[in-house]
């Protein structure tokens, strides 16, 4: 960049903290990571009435926040309340630190009720927001138990922010899908995490044993105990081969099967991670089955598919038919989907799966998933087309 340019500045809102090691950090900082020429302006947007802190006692203060996020009627209130006392205020400090910055362009991650409500209003003061969408609003309103009311006031801010907006992010071709359908004009593009493959030599599946991996947090659990009660059945021993199971991340404290031969790693770095993945065979990764998940399933898209497929394991989709991952799949076939809780359907799924680990059509396939969607070049060509001021820039590989 020539001495006396200046950068462009965008103006970031999100719930994601910029030094911790949540996927939301994790992928905005590969974004800022691999950009030169943009200087983004970091504004982490704290839940309202969930970050309570005693100084000096910080354990206590995460148990206090912690047993506030489980309980649905606080939820509910502290939501109730910011519409009605906050929502406003902060609206107008934020506008003025937009201005303050220079900034002519704001990047929001849809990731919290009160995102989502601060920047459909500073849309509407006719700002420019550029939003990306982890996951739908109805996962989100899911894990916060809100009000039929509460669910009905965020689905609307949700369709003014997205009516406002100028360009937006997905994860998923299937969620991409929907709001192309509900939002017309808006310009939407896919942005999944990308992440730079890990070089490693991939061994046979010839070799005695087969591993593998569970990384990153168990919501599915219905799913995980009847994959551990198919591996059990199996006397953990398939096609001639030793299955090991490990679990890197926080194991649940209740509801998840915890056999004595899985083996357990505590959260680590994203960079560690990989390379401990890198060791293994397949990846697991579980959704929901339950109709009442159909929604999730098929439109959010986990970062640990990213993940797995850099470190070179097969894929092992434990979810419904409908989802994003058994779509992704069937374009790129480097694993597969299983569709069923009977540990006997599991085992051949498994077989099969097993039989093809090391082959060279999953190689090729995955390395094409790679280039094609999951790369930091994806990732990166994406965001520069969320971003774009360019018309040319923005048109290219859009849905209108």
């Amino acid at each position: 960049m020539p001495k006396n340019s200046k950068k462009n500045k965008i103006f970031l809102l999100t719930s994601a903290e910029p030094n911790r090691n949540g996927i939301g950090s994790i992928f905005i900082n590969d974004i800022i990571n691999k950009i030169s020429d943009v200087d983004i302006i970091w504004n982490f947007e704290a839940p309202f009435l969930l970050n309570f802190s005693i100084a000096g006692h910080g354990i206590i203060s995460r148990s206090i926040n912690s047993t506030l996020i489980r309980l649905r009627s606080w939820q509910n209130l502290r939501f109730s309340t910011f519409l009605n006392f906050e929502l406003k205020n902060r609206v107008n400090k934020i506008e003025k630190e937009i201005i303050a910055s220079g900034s002519k362009l704001i990047w929001t991650t849809t990731s919290s009720p009160e995102l989502i409500c601060i920047t459909a209003l500073l849309a509407e003061r006719g700002h420019d927001i550029r939003v990306t969408v982890w996951d739908a609003p109805e996962y989100l309103l899911h894990n916060l138990g809100f009000s039929k009311r509460n669910c009905e006031i965020l689905e609307s801010y949700f369709k003014r922010l997205m009516s406002k907006a100028n360009a937006a992010t997905v994860v998923s071709e299937n969620m991409r899908q929907i709001y192309s359908d509900k939002f017309p004009r808006l310009k939407l593009y896919l942005m999944q995490h990308g992440i730079a493959p890990i070089n490693t030599t991939r061994k046979s599946n010839s070799e005695n044993s087969i591993k593998i991996i569970f990384a990153g947090s168990l919501y599915a659990k219905d799913e995980w105990n009847a994959f551990i009660e198919a591996i059990e059945n199996s006397n953990w021993k398939i096609s001639g081969h030793d299955i090991n199971i490990i679990f890197a991340g926080r194991f649940p404290l209740k509801g998840a099967a915890r056999p004595s031969r899985l083996k357990l790693y505590s959260p680590m770095p994203q960079n560690e991670a990989i390379m401990l993945m890198s060791q293994m065979d397949i990846g697991y990764l579980p959704y929901w089955l339950h109709p009442d998940k159909e929604f999730v399933a098929r439109t959010s898209f986990p970062g640990k598919m990213t993940a797995y497929s850099a470190a070179g394991l097969s894929i092992f989709h434990h979810g419904p038919r409908s989802s994003s991952v058994t779509g992704f799949l069937e374009k790129y076939p480097y694993g597969i989907a299983c569709d069923s809780l009977d540990p006997k359907i599991i085992l051949k799924q498994l077989e099969q799966l097993i039989k093809n680990t090391a082959s060279e059509e999953h190689i090729q396939v995955r390395s094409q998933a790679i280039q094609e969607a999951l790369s930091d070049d994806a990732m990166i060509n994406a965001f520069r087309q969320l971003t774009a001021l360019s018309p040319t820039a923005q048109m290219e590989n859009c849905i209108k």
